[in-house]
């Protein structure tokens, strides 16, 4: 029974990741749901969301998406689809504020019945792929092991992997599946690549002479959005270098769904059962502060993405980074608005319902302190994440009338702010750091952004730092059809950093990657030339960003002194 069981769930799993191509959503719905979906993407609150999956080809089956279901800014969000008797719920993370970005949503689990199991074993999927031998390959690479739990009248089937989680729920007196619930289900469109693809990382993975790397990432949840841009620079890095030492490099991807507690029991997996030798990740530093004591205790080496809080790698021998951190950056920007934009005086608008927040500008307030006198800070008001209305702040910030204002904060709020400055006559120059480096930001500020609005970034392709830059650029567009973004440059250089290390160390053994990582010295990678600290963070350049028509222009790189 476990088998036909797995094979059900990854039937239904890639039936609503995407597998097939994308189609027309014609159906309109109430007002509790978007007014239209298609290809990937519906408009809420007047803001378009990207979401990670299709409906195949539901729609033209009679599949519609009906009015049960909730899309509202900080509550738990689903869409019902239903034909006849049958029904799917698909679950996403919880959205953010209204003053926040909607399209770094993410789906992060689906519930379908037996009826629906049923449909999809109707599908066909793309390039003649028969669902028989996909399922095969699906269970010969990740097995088939599961949990079960037992009540009155079910049984309950669990099978955990390292990027998700399946919940099968049968009739006790039935013998019938009356319910599969999967978590992660971007994690299933990756999976499914690994098992089909010619050049397929299963090859690697399966391979008991390649050296497996964990990577311990956020591909579902919150943080989605960014992880896959760092999996992508890994991906392309891994392209250009896949061996060293003369074996294959294998890439295990670990899902930790953006939850601190996923973190750390992910990183434990990577470490303990997968006996990867180092790991890649993750991203933010929440997730990187509830997974490094795990690497430390297992003395096994990692290296975080954009963990930029200072305390992260600090008495961690075994933890890195590849971005530099809020220290660093908040006394560069304090250079810059004092050095470049002119400024002696500065009013500071700090989130102080982030530590990332309130630790940047600590550090720049401090720094300014240092240059241009004690009341050089002429304005200090603080606020909330996902507050709307900052207009008793900017209200009396114009009172002070300074000379620059640094507001460093979630790229959706800070948008918001920075668009209500500018509708109030406030034309002094507003710097930020380096979250604003994301595409949504442009899309939430518009024309307000163009207005002398500056921030820190870790990389920006109009100003490469070393020819390492330049290669990375030219492959990532050509394999992507994009220019690269910060995140990308970041995966790409933590991967590059890795396989570096192993090469000097001439070994696989953990210990060995961390010394050798420790004595990394005027590395040239894609976002600059970099030797670690004693606490492992970088010592290179930070590049200052200027908003220009709509676009992200480097103004320099700006070594802090």
């Amino acid at each position: 029974m476990k088998k036909s069981l797995f094979i059900a769930l990854i039937v239904l799993s890639f039936v609503f990741t995407g597998l097939a191509a994308p189609v027309m959503w014609a159906e309109e719905s109430g007002d509790s749901l978007p007014s239209h979906l298609s290809d990937f993407s519906f408009t809420l609150e007047g803001l378009d969301v990207h979401l990670p999956f299709a409906f195949a080809d539901l729609a033209d089956q009679g599949w519609a998406l009906t009015e049960d279901g909730e899309l509202n800014p900080g509550q738990t969000a689903y869409l019902t689809i239903r034909k006849a008797d049958q029904e799917a719920k698909i679950y996403l993370a919880a959205l953010a504020s209204a003053s926040q970005a909607y399209g770094d949503c993410q789906v992060i689990g689906i519930s379908f019945d037996q009826a629906s199991i049923e449909h999809a074993n109707k599908l066909v999927f793309p390039d003649n792929i028969q669902l028989g031998s996909l399922a095969k390959d699906m269970l010969a690479t990740y097995g088939e092991a599961a949990e079960t739990e037992e009540s009155e009248d079910q049984t309950l089937y669990i099978y955990s992997f390292l990027t998700g989680q399946a919940r099968i729920a049968v009739g006790a007196d039935s013998d019938q599946v009356e319910q599969v619930t999967f978590y992660a289900p971007s994690a299933a469109l990756a999976l499914y690549k690994e098992a089909t693809s010619p050049e397929s990382l299963k090859e690697n993975i399966n391979d008991p002479n390649a050296i497996r790397i964990g990577v311990l990432e956020p591909f579902s949840g919150l943080f989605a959005a960014a992880a896959q841009m760092d999996f992508r620079g890994m991906e392309l890095a891994q392209s250009l270098v896949p061996e060293v030492l003369g074996r294959k490099v294998a890439l295990l991807k670990a899902d930790n769904k953006s939850d601190q507690m996923e973190a750390y029991n992910v990183a434990q997996r990577l470490v303990t059962q997968e006996k990867v030798v180092a790991v890649l990740g993750p991203h933010t530093s929440m997730l990187s502060q509830a997974s490094a004591p795990v690497f430390l205790e297992e003395k096994v080496p990692a290296i975080s993405t954009a963990a930029t809080n200072p305390s992260v790698t600090v008495d961690n021998p075994y933890f890195f980074r590849a971005c530099f951190t809020d220290t660093y950056q908040g006394m560069a920007l304090a250079q810059y608005a004092m050095e470049n934009l002119g400024a002696k005086t500065a009013a500071i608008l700090q989130d102080l319902s982030s530590d990332y927040s309130v630790g940047l500008c600590k550090q720049f307030a401090n720094t300014f302190k240092d240059q241009a006198g004690d009341d050089a800070i002429v304005f200090e008001a603080s606020y909330k994440t996902g507050d709307q209305d900052f207009g008793p702040q900017l209200n009396n910030l114009m009172q002070a009338n300074p000379d620059v204002i640094f507001c460093p904060g979630n790229y959706g709020d800070c948008a918001l702010l920075i668009k209500q400055a500018r509708d109030l006559g406030i034309t002094a120059p507003i710097l930020g750091g380096d979250t604003w480096d994301n595409p949504d930001f442009l899309k939430i500020g518009g024309d307000a952004l163009d207005q002398d609005v500056y921030f820190s970034s870790h990389y920006n392709a109009s100003l490469p730092l070393t020819e390492e830059a330049e290669r990375f650029a030219k492959a990532y567009t050509e394999k992507y059809g994009e220019e690269p973004n910060a995140y990308a440059a970041l995966g790409y250089d933590a991967y590059m950093l890795l396989v570096d290390a192993i090469k000097r160390a001439d070994s696989t053994d953990p210990e060995a990657i961390r010394v050798a990582l420790m004595e990394t010295s005027a590395f040239e990678g894609a976002t600059g030339t970099l030797s670690f600290d004693q606490d492992g963070s970088p010592v290179k350049s930070m590049i200052i960003t200027k908003v220009v028509d709509g676009v992200f222009v480097a103004q320099e790189a700006t070594p802090v002194k």
